[in-house]
């Protein structure tokens, strides 16, 4: 086996993915990755330094409003993005900087 999917409650993400990573596993985690930003750091790093990589299951950053969004980043309609939220069938939200 060279790879593991976490697909379990979300709080059990961190201790999981280390665990794999420990073992040289590559890590598919599904969304959210992680409960706090300090966790996905340790779980990158974890992964990193095992030479594994840490994939998260999102797909919507390949539809229709995540490549909008990258084209208007890219086109310089916007200013560098710091935050956005996008949820199916609601507007999208894009604070910059």
């Amino acid at each position: 086996m060279q790879a593991v999917i976490v697909a379990t409650p979300s709080e059990t993400h961190r201790d999981l993915t280390l665990g794999a990573a420990r073992a040289g596993k590559h890590v598919l985690v599904e969304k959210p990755a992680a409960l706090a930003i300090s966790d996905l750091i340790a779980m990158q790093s974890a992964c990193a330094q095992a030479g594994a990589v840490l994939l998260v299951g999102q797909t919507l950053r390949f539809g229709e409003l995540g490549r909008t969004l990258s084209a208007a980043v890219a086109a310089g309609d916007i200013g560098e993005p710091v935050f956005c939220f996008v949820g199916a069938g609601q507007p999208m939200m894009v604070r910059s900087a």
